[in-house]
C-alpha cells in the first residue's frame, strides 16, 4: 500500500505532466496559426483586401472630385449666362437714355419714347428663354437657349446648396417675395448666397419690378429715372453676384464719366 508521501509525489507528477501536455498544446496551436499567417493562402488573401480597399478609397476620392469639379463648372456656366443676361436688358436699354440728363445726384432720365411697353418687353426678353425673343437676347451656352432665367437661377441654388451641404427648404413665401427658410447647418454666409439666387428667381418669375411704386409712380408721372430701375434691380437680381463678367454698367454711363454708386 502507497504511503501518503508516495500519493503525493504521484499526484505531482500528474499535474506537472498535464501542464506540459498544456503548453506543447498552445505551443502547437500558435505554431499553426503562424504558419497560417505565413502561408501563400493568407498573405494572397490579406493583399488582396488590403489592395482592394485602397483601389475603392482612391477611385472613391475621384469621383468625388470629378463630381465636385463637375459641379463647380457648372456653376459658373450659370453665373456667366445669367449675368450675360443681365447685360443684354442694360445694353438694350441704352438707346433710350437721354445722354443730355444732368447726373446729378444719379438723376438720369430715359427719353421721351421710352415706356412702360418698351421696358415689358425687355423684361420679357431678359425673362424667357432667348429662343422667344432672338432679337434681344444672346446666349454663351447653346444649352440654355431654351431655359428662362428663373429656371437658371433655381438650378444654380440647387447646387449651391449641394455645394455648401445646406438643405434649405422654403416654409412661406410671403408677399414681399421673400422666403422663410429652415437648414439643417447654421452656415449664414452661404445662406444668404442661396437665398440671395433663390429670391432673385422668384424677383423675375412674379414679375415683381411692376408691382414696385419706385418703378410704376415715375413712369405715370412721366419721367422715369434711370436710376430708380437700377436701384430695384441692383438690390432684387444683381445683388452684387453678377456684375463680374460683363461690364454692362460702364456702358450705360461712360458718357457722361459718371459713375452712379447706386
Amino acid at each position: 500500500m502507497l504511503t501518503e508521501i508516495e500519493k503525493e509525489k504521484i499526484r505531482s507528477e500528474e499535474i506537472f505532466r498535464e501542464e506540459v501536455r498544456k503548453e506543447l498544446a498552445t505551443s502547437e496551436k500558435k505554431s499553426k496559426t503562424w504558419m497560417f499567417m505565413n502561408s501563400s493562402i493568407f498573405l494572397w488573401f490579406l493583399s488582396a483586401v488590403v489592395i482592394g480597399l485602397v483601389s475603392y478609397f482612391y477611385n472613391q476620392y475621384h469621383q468625388n472630385l470629378a463630381v465636385e469639379n463637375q459641379r463647380l463648372r457648372r456653376i459658373n456656366q450659370l453665373d456667366f449666362e445669367i449675368e450675360n443676361r443681365v447685360s443684354d436688358f442694360w445694353i438694350n436699354l441704352e438707346p433710350f437714355i437721354n445722354k443730355a440728363t444732368s447726373p446729378e445726384n444719379g438723376s438720369i432720365s430715359f427719353n421721351s419714347t421710352f415706356n412702360m411697353d418698351t421696358l415689358q418687353c425687355f423684361w420679357k426678353a431678359f425673362k424667357n428663354a432667348p429662343i422667344v425673343n432672338p432679337k434681344f437676347s444672346t446666349i454663351v451656352y447653346e444649352e440654355f437657349d431654351k431655359r428662362t432665367t428663373p429656371s437658371l437661377m433655381f438650378e444654380l441654388s440647387s447646387l449651391l446648396e449641394d455645394k455648401y451641404q445646406l438643405k434649405v427648404v422654403d416654409l412661406v413665401h410671403e408677399k414681399n417675395n421673400t422666403l422663410k427658410f429652415k437648414i439643417n447647418k447654421s452656415d449664414s454666409i452661404h445662406l444668404l448666397e442661396i437665398r440671395k439666387v433663390r429670391n432673385a428667381a422668384i424677383f423675375i418669375s412674379e414679375n415683381a419690378i411692376f408691382i414696385d411704386k419706385r418703378i410704376k409712380a415715375p413712369f405715370l408721372a412721366g419721367h422715369p429715372w434711370v436710376g430708380d430701375l437700377w436701384n430695384i434691380f441692383e438690390k432684387r437680381i444683381v445683388k452684387d453676384r453678377w456684375n463680374t463678367y460683363f461690364d454692362y454698367r460702364r456702358v450705360l454711363w461712360d458718357y457722361s464719366n459718371y459713375n452712379p454708386g447706386f
